[in-house]
């Protein structure tokens, strides 16, 4: 069992940690992957691997069969100097002699047994000499220098020695992208699964875009490859063809967020064409031993290092040549006893990767179908591996088949030693980490920032300082955190007498010191024997959250009592004291408890360095969602992480009971620090909000409210609600058509008083800017944030840097619309005035500051009223304009209005200070909600982007589903090799709700969703269309007798539902008589 010693011993060495996330689309193994690696330490068996899912530690995760929450647990590999596999450009190693290859810990119990016997010292010794130490076997009870031969010194990646490896297990479905976000922020590398049956599906592209963004370096593990001889029936050639294509589709992928950030950067810096860093390309090739083939499911996989190495005993070719010429278009030559770029005519054969590797494979797998039994015998012999008689005798062939191809390719060894040679240690990768999280800015300044960022980009364990990220908060309960911290005592006080014991037996001690059982009534024990005997248990409670942390620099030690400040989003190191007092938090390191995280259970430690992932207890009221902790208050916090999914769909909770509203209250806010990729909200009319990622995610944030934070009470909840947007075109509302010729889009406004007035004008805002603000909406909204409760001096300065970042945006959106409409000349309407535009007279974005419309003041210059002492006021009307459209006060989006002129009278006063910043808004708020009226409005919903797979049999039954619900079909491919539909469409948010159910439902449960927020499309259709024309009127009928649209409908019931006033006929046939029947 890996115990708090152990941990604390390996943790210390940073070239020896590997900080690794799998990461993957639904289904495509990575829970399955990750239980192989954890009983490869013996944490579980390996009969129930693949089938306990070790990981998943809620309930409805094991029903489901699907990953909710990340889960990280501390992994032990060792990796022998011997066999350690280098990259193909390091030096050829020596031919070795390997027993069998069974598992790639067998030994593992031994290495943790030894452990224990390591001095708490780990100082560099002497140099070993030449041979030293190579012994293969020990006498028993010599295990401290076969312990220290195997951690070896730290030095170069991939060098023999005892690893930890800190895996963090991610979500697969869409919904949960918060959860893969936290993975990726906190790894040095990236283990990516691709169903080779599947390809590359949506979620696989979204994860290889968040890692893109973090730079984090990863490998590619190509699993499910027994399904291509299973079900395909693939040979070992068009298996060879076909793992080529997914590895060409996922490379088409990376190299796609290439060319959009060289595109992106050469439209920044004005030129034609910016060459991109090759360095940090992210591209797999199995020639680059970044590529492993695996098959989870039947517990083997391999990478062409480990058959290069295997194959270097067999045949007369050097392992570096084999490492390069397993795979590509190599023959190997018979008769010159080597790899050649052309097969030989007298001996033809196909290529290396078919002969040598798949094809072995694939006889196995024939043998199901062949049933030919003594040749599983002769081919256990071929490869020179052992397999014990029980896992052969009397057990179906597919268990036979994971028995031989485990023991001749065990996937713990490949997958283990892949990320221990091709993915960086912490020290390496954190000087790009840092540099891309922890921006410099030139308001921050001082030593003590300076050596504390040095420290982080070099991962400095022994710098003062500290800097520790805590991404979010993990609910474990406080009875779980009060096991975790008395069973270190128990457990040191149990070792105590093991060894007390053990000195006995072996004759050190004349008696063991060790509180003797009473076995007679008579016999009394004193009671300080029994209080020193026995530890001290904790009671007291201590929280029920672990802070899901990484330090980036310094060791956090509670066995010293050290000050460190919790420092919030808004803390500007710049700011007084006053302004930060509330973005700034103070705890003694003392008095917080640390923890490795184990899955479902987590071992505590006194101490943990840079470098190193951990758990932490005592911030439940300190710490909401994420904040960085730090010795300094000089050091602005780390930035916030950037989430792929929007949360859209929302529900009303209401208890039925009200005094239990303070407990629903308490249930909601504990489940937003739970979860940061929920919202909790409270609307103007009292309603309680919770908006989720999606359907299956509203699921569990109710479950979870139910069953953990409000516990004993009964509420209800309101249908699922959609979120909608309202937006204005360029044309003026067909009502007033017949005086189309006299009608401005100029609107005027005075006050009562006559003494200040204001001209505006709505116009729509182009689709690229409205696009980029919306991008960079949690960006914005960090700063105006943090802005809008710093007050004073620190306000204005916030809220400048917040519209500087947001005139950038649009400043870029402007330039990559100029350069598409050079290479393709789609230029949008309307376009000219802002290519015009000084950016600066851009006063403000709304709503809530950071939404996709602009107030621009477009006033004539040298004019001599300022907007400087009503800006305030004209702001607000901006912000409850654009919170509230004119359809059914929801928020607008598009949407640019443009002070065209405003007059206000000095002679009272001067300065205009007889005027009420309540008169100026509300004759503001009512020339924008003018001008906006005047316009056609129209209605925005959401779009899914919906991916579906299924057979040519349920295809119709599919588009019967999708038809019905407003769904348009984008896309449809056959898979090639398979007769499997791959099938895309755009469908309503308001739609989707039991979307997956009815779909399963109609095809048998042959197709399943997998839905991803898109976009938001405008609804085509006038909410308040009416026939004007005689066409029209011949067309559609009279305004009686006209049915309500699609926009109208939904208007309508969003109006319903927020309590506003709805236009519809109580009696719409009056001439009518009809008897209803009563069912008595």
């Amino acid at each position: 069992m890996l115990t708090s010693e152990i941990v604390q011993k390996v943790q210390i060495r940073t070239g020896y940690i590997r900080n690794i996330c799998v990461l993957a689309h639904i289904d495509h193994g990575k829970t399955t992957l990750s239980d192989y690696l954890v009983s490869s330490n013996g944490i579980i068996s390996n009969r129930l691997a693949g089938k306990i899912r070790y990981l998943d530690s809620r309930d409805d995760e094991q029903q489901r069969g699907i990953t909710m929450k990340s889960s990280s647990i501390a992994l032990l590999y060792k990796h022998d100097h011997k066999t350690a596999l280098k990259a193909p450009k390091t030096t050829d190693l020596k031919d070795q002699n390997s027993n069998s290859n069974a598992n790639s810990n067998s030994n593992l119990n031994s290495n943790l047994n030894s452990y224990s016997n390591i001095k708490s010292e780990t100082k560099k010794g002497p140099k070993r000499k030449k041979g030293e130490g190579k012994r293969k076997g020990a006498k028993r009870g010599k295990k401290s220098s076969k312990a220290k031969e195997s951690l070896g010194q730290v030095g170069k990646r991939g060098e023999g020695g005892v690893y930890m490896v800190n895996l963090i297990d991610s979500p697969g479905h869409i919904d949960f992208c918060s959860e893969v976000s936290t993975a990726v922020r906190f790894s040095d590398g990236g283990v990516v699964l691709v169903d080779v049956v599947e390809g590359v599906c949506t979620q696989t592209r979204t994860v290889l875009q968040q890692a893109w963004a973090e730079r984090l370096k990863c490998v590619l593990v190509l699993n499910k490859i027994d399904k291509l001889f299973t079900e395909l029936k693939n040979s070992p050639r068009e298996a060879y063809d076909h793992l080529n294509r997914v590895i060409e589709q996922v490379n088409a992928v990376t190299s796609s967020f290439a060319n959009a950030e060289a595109a992106e950067r050469a439209a920044e810096s004005n030129r034609d064409n910016v060459e991109f860093d090759e360095k940090h390309a992210m591209v797999f090739s199995p020639e680059m031993g970044n590529i492993a083939f695996a098959s989870a499911h039947d517990t083997w996989g391999f990478t062409i290092l480990d058959l290069a190495e295997y194959y270097a005993k067999i045949l007369p070719v050097k392992r570096k040549v084999l490492s390069k010429t397993l795979w590509g278009t190599y023959y190997y030559n018979t008769e010159k006893k080597g790899p050649m770029r052309r097969p030989s005519s007298q001996n033809p054969t196909d290529v290396m990767a078919v002969e040598y590797i798949l094809k072995p494979i694939w006889e196995v797998y024939s043998l199901e179908h062949l049933k030919f039994k003594d040749r599983l015998s002769e081919i256990i012999q071929e490869l020179q591996i052992k397999v014990p008689p029980r896992e052969i005798v009397g057990k179906t062939w597919r268990e036979k088949t994971r028995a031989v191809l485990g023991r001749w390719l065990p996937i713990a060894k490949a997958i283990l030693g892949l990320a221990v040679d091709q993915l960086p240690d912490p020290k390496t990768s954190q000087g790009l980490k840092i540099a891309r999280i922890w921006k410099s800015s030139d308001r921050v300044s001082g030593q003590g920032y300076k050596s504390l960022r040095r420290a982080a980009l070099d991962c400095d364990k022994n710098s003062e300082q500290l800097l520790i990220y805590v991404a979010k908060m993990l609910d474990v309960g406080n009875k779980s955190i009060l096991q975790a911290v008395n069973a270190v005592k128990l457990g040191g006080l149990k070792r105590t007498r093991q060894f007390q014991r053990s000195e006995y037996v072996r004759g050190k001690v004349s008696q063991p010191q060790v509180m003797p059982k009473s076995t007679e009534p008579s016999q009394e024990i004193k009671s300080n024997e029994i209080e020193e005997s026995q530890p001290q248990l904790e009671t007291a409670e201590i929280g029920r959250f672990l802070a899901f942390a990484r330090v980036f620099a310094g060791t956090i030690r509670t066995d010293r009592d050290q000050d460190l400040y919790i420092l919030k989003s808004g803390y500007d190191p710049k700011a007084s004291e006053e302004e930060n007092k509330r973005y700034v938090l103070k705890i003694k390191s003392s008095k917080l408890r640390l923890f490795v995280l184990m899955g479902k259970a987590f071992q505590m430690v006194s101490q943990v360095p840079a470098g190193c992932v951990l758990g932490i207890s005592g911030l439940d009221t300190m710490v909401v969602n994420s904040a960085t902790i730090t010795s300094d208050l000089s050091v602005p916090p780390l930035s916030a992480m950037q989430h792929s999914s929007t949360p859209i769909v929302k529900v009303a909770v209401t208890p039925h009971r009200y005094p239990d509203m303070t407990r629903l209250l308490e249930g909601l806010r504990l489940l937003k620090q739970a979860d940061p990729n929920v919202e909790v909200a409270t609307e103007s009319n009292g309603e309680h909000i919770i908006v989720t990622s999606g359907e299956l995610h509203l699921e569990r944030c109710l479950l979870d409210l139910r069953t953990r934070f409000a516990q004993g009470v009964d509420f209800k909840v309101s249908p699922p609600l959609v979120g909608f947007r309202e937006t204005i075109l360029d044309a003026f509302r067909r009502k007033d058509t017949s005086e189309g010729s006299k009608r401005t889009a100029y609107v005027t406004k005075s006050n009562t008083s006559s003494n200040f007035s204001i001209t505006v004008r709505a116009i729509p805002l182009p689709k690229c800017i409205s696009d980029a603000l919306t991008e960079q909406k949690r960006e914005l909204d960090t700063l105006f944030r943090s802005a809008k409760t710093s007050g004073g001096h620190a306000e204005r300065t916030k809220a400048a840097e917040g519209m500087i970042c947001a005139r950038e945006l649009i400043r870029k959106a402007i330039l990559h619309q100029e350069k598409e409409k050079k290479e393709h000349g789609n230029a949008q309407t309307g376009f000219g005035f802002w290519k015009r535009l000084d950016l600066s007279r851009i006063i403000a974005l709304g709503p809530d500051r950071t939404g996709a419309n602009v107030l621009v003041d477009v006033r004539k210059k040298g004019t001599e009223e300022s907007i400087s002492h009503v800006s305030n006021a004209i702001s607000t009307a901006f912000q409850m304009v654009m919170e509230k459209g004119p359809l059914c006060e929801e928020p607008m989006m598009g949407v640019a209005l443009l002070i065209e002129d405003m007059k206000v009278d000095r002679k009272a006063g001067g300065s205009g200070s007889l005027l009420s910043s309540g008169q100026i808004i509300q004759t503001t708020r009512d020339a924008f909600r003018e001008a906006i009226l005047i316009r056609e409005a129209r209605l925005i919903e959401p779009m899914y982007l919906v991916e579906l797979q299924c057979s040519e049999t349920v295809l119709r039954r599919l588009y019967a589903v999708i038809g019905k619900r407003r769904g348009r079909i984008i896309s449809e491919d056959l898979r090639e090799g398979t007769q499997t539909f791959i099938v895309k469409c755009y469908l309503p948010v308001e739609r989707s709700f039991g979307f997956a159910s009815s779909l399963r439902g109609r095809t048998s449960g042959m197709a399943s969703p997998q839905l991803m927020f898109s976009h938001w499309e405008i609804i085509p259709e006038d909410p308040f269309f009416v026939p004007v024309t005689d066409e029209e009127k011949e067309e559609f009928g009279s305004a009686a007798v006209l049915k309500a649209n699609l926009a109208r409908t939904l208007v309508d019931g969003v109006r319903k539902r927020k309590g506003l006033a709805v236009q519809e006929l109580i009696v719409q046939h009056a001439e009518k008589q009809r008897t209803l029947a009563r069912k008595k």
